[in-house]
């Protein structure tokens, strides 16, 4: 998924419009001295690392020196059918106000959120920096080197003791569900071998897998790095063909089993080849906008948590995407066939963990012992996140 794609050039949605909502004008100059501005300067260099789908940081600061920043974010649920209702990008800037204070206590600071906007799909989030005398929390040690991993790991199941100490990462009322041994991954693989097949036959989808690689790289400061996509030389090759447009991918997939090489290779190896799979669920049923930028936070401490441990993570999100869909009866495609099947997903997970369990569940994924992935996704330099 890619909530945020056109923030890619930095022209200002947010200084002509989107701040007009919340200032009634154009923005404020910073303002304070040069020493509380690179205070500042210095969180939001670490903020930055905070992790959103495919890498597309929906999101822009504004700098109020002595010690106010503003968030400046846009989600794209009109476009992107996997940013549904503004969930996923919601949980990103949750990721990032998390990111954020991890970054300001580890220099005796605090971040604190003083209000919190919504304006279309605009949203803006004032945050204020104070100085404070907790403790510094360890897993902002883990800020810039946790990563998202898409290959084969140990089928080695995540230990007792390691998904204590992953629990005791987050916040409270938040919980695991896991899915450790062969047959549990192997009920895994099969929902997401059938996840695969809706998200790569469902044309509204196909603009955002089209925008989300960055062919010949093994790192992107705006999108996933093909060296990262987890496929073979082949598979890349033959994917950045079929990419060139929907009747090319959807020939393939009608008369030459086109989908069975990338839900191989990107679905089925991996969930079977990894330590467990995960959900996590929220205290109650994510409602209002903070109830999802807490689960935001609440995925971030995980991911941090793991990546500080050495244990690799890849998010697996869609399924519960696809289940609120369904849910809730609205279309997310006019083809039948992704539909039908998107159906037939939410009764095999409502299976799985319970139609009682569903509503809290905020994210999924799998966690596996093994070395970080080669290539990664970087991010925009902070020069170009920040506005006037």
């Amino acid at each position: 998924m890619a909530p945020g794609r056109q923030w890619e050039s930095p022209a200002a949605t947010h200084t002509r419009a989107g701040t007009a909502a919340f200032h009634g004008g154009e923005g404020r100059a910073m303002t304070g001295d040069q020493q509380a501005a690179d205070r500042l300067r210095a969180l939001l260099e670490r903020a930055r690392w905070a992790p959103s789908g495919d890498n597309a940081q929906p999101w822009r600061f504004r700098m109020h020196a002595p010690d106010g920043i503003e968030i400046l974010a846009a989600d794209t649920a009109e476009e992107v059918l996997y940013d549904y209702h503004g969930g996923a990008s919601l949980l990103a800037v949750g990721a990032l106000l998390e990111t954020l204070r991890l970054a300001a206590r580890a220099s005796g600071q605090d971040a604190r959120v003083e209000t919190v906007q919504r304006a279309g799909h605009e949203l803006c989030v004032r945050t204020r920096i104070s100085p404070t005398d907790d403790p510094e929390d360890p897993l902002h040690a883990a800020i810039e080197r946790r990563t998202t991993h898409r290959r084969a790991l140990s089928p080695k199941p995540i230990s007792e003791s390691d998904r204590r100490t992953l629990s005791e990462a987050l916040p409270k009322g938040y919980e695991l569900i896991w899915r450790l041994g062969w047959g549990q991954r192997g009920r895994i693989a099969r929902l997401l071998w059938r996840n695969a097949g809706i998200r790569l036959t469902t044309p509204e989808a196909f603009p955002v897998h089209r925008d989300a690689i960055e062919w010949g790289a093994r790192e992107s400061r705006d999108r996933i790095p093909a060296a990262a996509v987890g496929m073979d030389p082949l598979g890349l090759a033959l994917m950045r063909w079929a990419m060139r447009s929907w009747r090319r991918v959807d020939v393939l997939n009608r008369y030459f089993g086109g989908t069975w090489l990338p839900r191989l290779q990107l679905d089925l190896i991996p969930a079977l080849f990894c330590g467990g799979h995960f959900l996590l669920l929220a205290p109650s049923s994510p409602v209002t906008i903070d109830d999802h930028l807490a689960a935001g936070g609440a995925v971030q401490r995980l991911w941090l948590q793991a990546a500080a441990m050495g244990i690799q993570f890849q998010p697996a999100y869609t399924p519960i995407v696809f289940h609120r869909y369904v849910h809730s009866g609205e279309r997310f495609t006019r083809a039948e066939r992704p539909w039908r099947r998107a159906q037939r997903l939410a009764a095999f997970l409502e299976d799985e963990f319970g139609t009682e369990t569903l509503p809290r569940a905020v994210f999924m994924g799998r966690m596996g012992y093994g070395q970080p992935p080669q290539a990664r996704s970087i991010r925009w330099p902070l020069a170009e996140l920040l506005v006037d």
